[in-house]
């Protein structure tokens, strides 16, 4: 929240801003008989500001923003006091006179001055049309939702009114003239279009802060009214945000919402308008006498959130869209009817890139989008040992425990293999896929993996790329867990994480929405090359988008999953004579100019994958595409996004350690 006294001069200086924009915009402030008056008039459709929150919240920028230079986490009476000059500006928005509609206007601009500042990626600035655009629609299209529910239907032609109306904020708060939609049609695309196009991400910052918004501190006797306003929230947000957020949603709150929802229309025709209507809209022969009435804390903090938006961290759009169009000539090499990949990168928290090249089906002619979801391979890797790790914080294995503890049919080689061993790719044992042939391509890999009658070397003496471990490793997480692998991680991971295009398969064969189909080429054709049947075992079967793994990186980076988990998945391995290596425990470990790189890559059948973190950059990148064919490069295309959006001052004078070799499954 923020303090909306600034110093005369100021804002008068904002006030003669406004002033002049909105004389010549040509655009007339609705009146008593608008759209505008007769839905804002409802106190009901308060309501709704909460899912206008949430979806604001699930801006990056935003999020930060308001992280920053918010202090909704005051205590009640705090916040009551700093938000009573704001009550008051945005009502005068509404239905205040001309002078008074400015004079709040002025106050809000002032607010949008002082957040302003430089970060490592650039400048950012509270008065972005963009980010303004994004909060107008968030609470056009919140208000009427909950008009419509709460109150009553409106006409095609009254929304588009609404929408219309609503339009006279681009001089009030200095947007580009045209910038805001004009009709209820166009509101809807640009809103489809920010949740299909990857602006919006739901990060621990937007959880937090959205926990504050959801279970705020208030007096106890407001509780039974407030439930049935954050049953609201829950209710109508978009099911992808919901999930993002962590938010359960089930039949019976559904039930719930809507037996609420019924109680609440019959009871507000037996109130008067003085009851469920503002002050301000009855008393439009005084319009001086602006609202006083007391509100919840609650809504005072919605209020504040969206009238003291701010903008954040980030480049400038125009600076913006020339690193797109580098990232752009890296794949160039992607021929028009070809396969391709999809790419998605996000700093510092924000996604700076979530581009499609090429084509998901070469038969069909269907292009490859962010939604795309591929076959990830061996970074499944990462995700195996998180469940192991999960495991052992909840007590059901140790990393030190014998491999043949869980898996007693595992032949005794005379040594002790230990699961950190099986993480580490230090236990000796030989890779299944090499062995594969050996069987005619009739075993499964865990049986592979289970005839091994020797070792390569004694465990911890070497390090040896093999998915022979993974493949036991998922075996353990099945057996000690009592869920199939696939289960485990819908329930412990994808779920709750917001992965929402992430699952594990056990057979390849299902059917999967939005698949990119995998293809080689021989001489001049394009062939399907797909590994179909039961799963690979612990190095593939893992399917995804390119946007799930850039939030799985940020899940690793912010440790939503624990302090403990993420040091240990990220701590360099030792072999046995004390000598580092430059892999932890499903990661691949590097230095670069600007400091770490965490990394893996994946290759399975026609599918390449791969998927690094630069954590002092705070650069995250994935790459996920349907060919080997110019895909082989991606390590390099990794280092060339890099190189787009880590300056070379940010070079550090650093030697790598001895890494291990680059190897994918």
């Amino acid at each position: 929240m923020l303090d909306l006294s600034r110093s005369s001069a100021s804002l008068e200086r904002h006030r003669a801003a406004v002033r002049a924009r909105l004389d010549g915009s040509g655009l007339l402030r609705p009146g008593p008989g608008s759209v505008s008056w007769k839905v804002n008039r409802e106190a009901l459709v308060v309501a709704g500001w909460g899912r206008a929150i949430l979806l604001l919240l699930a801006h990056p920028s935003i999020a930060a923003a308001v992280d920053e230079h918010s202090s909704f986490r005051l205590s009640l009476p705090a916040r009551a006091g700093r938000l009573r000059s704001t009550v008051r500006a945005m009502q005068a928005l509404t239905f205040g006179s001309r002078e008074e509609a400015i004079s709040a206007a002025a106050s809000i601009n002032a607010i949008h001055d002082r957040v302003n500042g430089r970060t490592t990626s650039g400048t950012y600035s509270a008065h972005d049309p963009h980010l303004l655009r994004w909060v107008h629609a968030t609470l056009i299209e919140s208000i009427l939702l909950t008009y419509e529910l709460l109150v009553g239907a409106l006409t095609a032609e009254e929304r588009d009114a609404y929408c219309a109306e609503a339009a006279i904020m681009e001089p009030l708060l200095g947007m580009p003239a045209g910038w805001l939609p004009r009709d209820s049609a166009s509101l809807d695309a640009y809103v489809r279009g920010m949740h299909a196009g990857g602006s919006l991400i739901v990060y621990d910052t937007s959880r937090t802060l959205a926990r504050a918004v959801l279970f705020p501190p208030m007096w106890r006797a407001l509780w039974p009214v407030f439930r049935a306003l954050q049953m609201l929230t829950l209710g109508t947000l978009p099911p992808g945000i919901r999930a993002a957020y962590g938010l359960e949603w089930g039949a019976r709150d559904g039930k719930a919402l809507a037996r609420w929802v019924r109680g609440l229309r019959w009871a507000r025709r037996l109130l008067p308008p003085v009851a469920r209507q503002w002050a301000p809209a009855r008393r439009i022969s005084n319009r001086r006498a602006l609202i006083t009435q007391r509100m919840t804390a609650h809504m005072r903090t919605h209020l504040i959130l969206l009238v003291g938006l701010t903008a954040m961290l980030g480049d400038s759009p125009a600076h913006a869209q020339d690193k797109i169009a580098d990232v752009d000539k890296i794949f160039s090499w992607v021929a028009p009817g070809t396969p391709g990949c999809a790419v998605a990168a996000a700093q510092h928290g924000k996604v700076v890139v979530n581009r499609a090249y090429g084509l998901a089906d070469l038969e069909r002619d269907v292009p490859i989008t962010p939604a795309s979801v591929f076959d990830a391979a061996s970074i499944v890797k990462q995700f195996v040992a998180v469940a192991t790790l999960l495991l052992a914080e909840d007590g059901k294995l140790s990393l030190a425990d014998d491999v043949r503890k869980h898996v007693p049919e595992l032949p005794d080689y005379g040594h002790t293999i230990t699961l950190d061993h099986l993480l580490t790719h230090t236990s000796g044992l030989r890779d299944w896929d090499g062995l594969m042939p050996l069987s005619n391509g009739k075993a499964d890999a865990l049986t592979l993996t289970l005839r091994q009658r020797g070792l390569n070397f004694a465990p911890g003496e070497e390090w040896s790329y093999s998915n022979s471990g993974y493949v036991l490793l998922k075996e353990i997480v099945a057996r000690t867990s009592g869920l199939s692998f696939a289960e485990f991680t819908r329930t412990r991971l994808f779920e709750p994480l917001g992965m929402t295009s992430t699952q594990y398969l056990d057979d390849m064969r299902d059917v999967v929405r939005n698949r990119a189909l995998a293809y080689d080429k021989a001489g001049n054709r394009w062939r399907l090359d797909m590994q179909m049947g039961n799963d690979r075992g612990g190095g593939g079967a893992l399917l995804s988008t390119a946007g799930d793994l850039i939030l799985w990186n940020e899940v690793l980076t912010n440790a939503r999953l624990g302090a403990a988990i993420s040091e240990k998945l990220q701590e360099p391995a030792r072999l046995s004579n004390g000598r580092k290596l430059g892999y932890a425990r499903g990661l691949h470990l590097d230095i670069n100019r600007a400091g770490n790189v965490i990394w893996h890559t994946g290759g399975s059948a026609g599918y390449r994958s791969v998927l690094a973190r630069f954590p002092e950059s705070g650069l995250s990148v994935a790459i996920m595409c349907n060919s080997g064919e110019g895909a082989d490069s991606r390590t390099a295309f990794v280092r060339r996004i890099f190189d787009i959006f880590v300056p070379a001052s940010a070079t550090v004078n650093a030697e790598p350690e001895a890494s291990t070799a680059r190897v994918e499954g």
